[in-house]
């Protein structure tokens, strides 16, 4: 029998927002910005497809590319973490926890991770490694947090408003 869980909080990869899904949940809509979020692991099954070529791969939960299996994106994200056997071509690659290049795992392009296990027989084609602290400000979601939210900035109020007021200008300069 599954395990049964409470809900669990998520971070919306467009908006930011955090909210509390079901456990089970493996889609719903950010209440933030009101569009569909995935929130289940994203595991790419061996050989069905052998190529996956997208512009952006998203999800709350894990990126798991298994052997024979070729992902070529532009950007991905994944706030559970990433783990690649087969091939990973990508421009850009996020990940909000560990991320594992397992042996003869294939990686191109730049990441962006808390945490990096690169095994010995990896293959790194090239890119930019960047291990911050927290790429994408998931460690406070089990911690709830009592500080105030900021106040917008004048800037920000301006550019809600349509920007600053301007003086229409009459003709040429003097």
């Amino acid at each position: 029998m599954a395990k049964v869980t409470g809900p669990r909080t998520v971070q919306c990869y467009l908006c930011r927002h955090r909210f509390e899904v079901s456990s089970r949940a493996q889609s719903t809509s950010c209440p933030g910005c009101h569009k569909p979020v995935i929130v289940e692991d994203f595991i790419l099954k061996k050989n069905k497809p052998s190529l996956m070529m997208v512009t952006s791969v998203q999800t709350c939960g894990r990126i798991v590319v298994p052997r024979r299996t070729r992902v070529v994106a532009k950007f991905v994200e994944a706030h559970g973490g990433i783990e690649v056997l087969g091939h990973m071509d990508a421009k850009q690659v996020v990940s909000g926890q560990l991320t594992v290049i397992g042996d003869k795992g294939h990686w191109k392009g730049n990441l962006k991770s808390p945490a990096v296990v690169i095994h010995e027989r990896a293959v790194i084609e090239g890119g930019y490694f960047e291990v911050p602290a927290d790429s994408l400000g998931l460690s406070t979601l089990h911690e709830p947090s009592d500080e105030p939210k900021p106040k917008p900035t004048r800037r920000a109020a301006q550019k809600k408003a349509g920007g600053p007021r301007r003086k229409p200008s009459g003709g040429a300069k003097q």
